[in-house]
């Protein structure tokens, strides 16, 4: 099956772990060496290490806290991908999966921020068009690794529950952080910004994810496996959509809060909103001037305001009104993020002027859809404007340094997913 540069690319993979991993390796083993470029590029840059060295470095960590089905899936990964041809090792499919403890311990060494990314709301009951829950999420991401998660994954695992998740060619979780299964739970995340605490002797955060959306088939379930031997990697606050209502899990590294709601709205921009995470943040959010601020009270302003629906989630998600503004500019500040195009510094973002970070995609899910297997989902930015590589580095020079690395991003027409959990795949 070609794989489509402007759409999300559909994968489905049942059975054991192994046996999953297999299928996984023998459909996507090039892709997956595309991703592994990709990162290898944006971790050298990022730290001035070689692949090698985070190779050895998250084998040295991370690998004696993988269970065994996880070492089984990656196992079937790497054999199904030598069998097309491809020469992919454990160790790269271990490091491309705890990417994000490699940047959590540089952020926790060296005391620097980590990146602003995602957008996310969940709303229910008086806040919907029929009572039902309905999730949002935007990846923010750097548009030179981006084409790596233009893909939907759905898993019919032997043990536990059915699921879905948006993620990249081998990846054993979703890593930008979209997920529902078949119990009717979704997931979604945005990263808090300015954490700057690790804890290297926890579980691995795709391992905690992966065990979330396979084997949760309520609220509580989620937020045991994302709290129990929590390493802090990535701290998110996760938005959680299930028949019982809506929930906010803000996930630091030794700390969480967690809020309930039959019904409401909850949204969430990589800003904290509890006290008892302070410790491990300390900034403030005090202007509208802040990306997480601004966003943060857009969304609000709009949801409560409204009785969301699925068309009104998208609008939502590509919305380009810059408070601080106070008028559409698409930029650093704005729901559908747009960080190509921002002159101006960020309070918690240290990166350049016209950066080139922002929104990449748009998923929307309800608990109905969840509960029947199906979603909304839109590859590039929700507002349709396509990202020219080419043209940017010829406008901002500055970038010339990511002249073939950085990639175009190619808007689809949103499209509604329906798969169903009960398939069997053609062996």
């Amino acid at each position: 099956m070609p794989i489509r540069e402007d759409a999300f690319n559909i994968y489905k993979f049942d059975g054991s772990p192994y046996e999953m991993g297999l299928e996984h390796g023998e459909k996507l083993g090039n892709e997956i060496l595309r991703v592994i470029n990709r990162f290898k590029f944006a971790l050298e840059n990022d730290y001035g290490k070689s692949w090698e060295w985070f190779r050895g470095f998250s084998m040295d960590n991370f690998y004696g806290k993988f269970s065994e089905d996880i070492i089984e899936e990656i196992l079937g990964i790497v054999h199904g991908a030598r069998k097309k041809g491809y020469e992919i090792s454990f160790e790269d499919i271990a490091t491309l999966n705890t990417i994000a403890e490699i940047d959590s311990y540089f952020s926790w060494i060296k005391k620097i921020p980590s990146d602003t990314s995602c957008t996310s709301f969940i709303a229910n009951g008086r806040y919907t068009s029929d009572g039902d829950y309905i999730l949002a999420h935007t990846t923010w991401w750097r548009y030179y690794t981006a084409n790596s998660f233009k893909f939907l994954f759905i898993y019919n695992p032997d043990r536990g529950f059915p699921f879905a998740m948006q993620s990249a060619p081998g990846l054993l979780f979703s890593f930008t952080d979209f997920y529902y299964n078949s119990k009717g739970i979704a997931i979604s995340e945005t990263t808090i910004d300015g954490i700057k605490t690790f804890n290297i002797e926890g579980e691995p955060l795709f391992q905690r994810l992966r065990k979330a959306i396979q084997f949760s088939s309520d609220m509580e379930g989620v937020i045991y496996n994302l709290t129990h031997n929590n390493n802090g990697a990535y701290a998110n606050d996760y938005l959680i959509g299930s028949k019982d209502g809506i929930g906010l899990l803000e996930l630091g590294t030794f700390n969480y809060a967690v809020v309930k709601k039959r019904e409401g709205f909850i949204v969430s921009s990589n800003r904290v909103q509890f006290d008892n995470l302070e410790e491990e943040v300390k900034i403030e959010y005090d202007s509208f001037d802040d990306s997480d601020t601004s966003r943060y009270i857009r969304m609000e302003q709009f949801l409560r305001n409204s009785k969301l629906d699925i068309d009104s989630a998208k609008k939502l998600l590509a919305d380009h009104y810059d408070l601080s503004l106070r008028k559409e500019f698409p930029g650093k500040n704005t729901v559908c993020g747009h960080r190509e195009n921002e002159p101006r510094l960020d309070k918690f973002d240290k990166r350049p002027p016209y950066f080139t970070t922002g929104s990449i995609d748009g998923k929307v899910v309800t608990g109905k859809m969840a509960l029947m297997g199906s979603s909304w989902v839109k590859w590039g930015k929700p507002c349709d404007i396509p990202f020219k590589a080419n043209e940017h580095i010829q406008k901002h020079p500055e970038y010339e340094w990511l002249r073939g690395h950085l990639e175009d991003i190619i808007p689809s027409p949103w499209t509604k997913v329906d798969h169903s959990w009960n398939f069997v795949n053609p062996k």
